[in-house]
């Protein structure tokens, strides 16, 4: 590991952060139950993709917007081909919980 004979100095590029994604919770918010087909990832895998599968943990998770006390988000993936190319396609629903007030 090249080590420098002297200090640089100088600030760290910024981070970069994860997206937020309360826009797409927002949506699935105002249809409770219903699903939606959020991301799709093109992939050469059957297996699939490391970013849908990253998203889909995210959702299910509660990260990147996608938390709510008031229900919980769920979340899947499907590898589908189309053209003679695959694609990983994420799903997504908002299952709002009543509470006893």
């Amino acid at each position: 590991m090249p080590v420098f004979d002297d200090v640089v100095w100088q600030e760290p590029a910024p981070r970069h952060g994860a997206p937020d994604m309360s826009h797409i919770a927002n949506q699935l918010r105002s249809k409770p139950g219903e699903t939606a087909m959020i991301a799709e990832y093109a992939t050469e895998t059957a297996s699939g993709s490391p970013e849908a599968t990253n998203l889909r943990n995210a959702i299910n998770g509660g990260r990147l917007g996608f938390h709510d006390p008031s229900g919980t988000f769920r979340s899947s993936t499907r590898t589908v081909e189309s053209g003679g190319n695959l694609y990983v396609r994420v799903f997504a629903t908002f299952a709002f919980t009543k509470t006893d007030s």
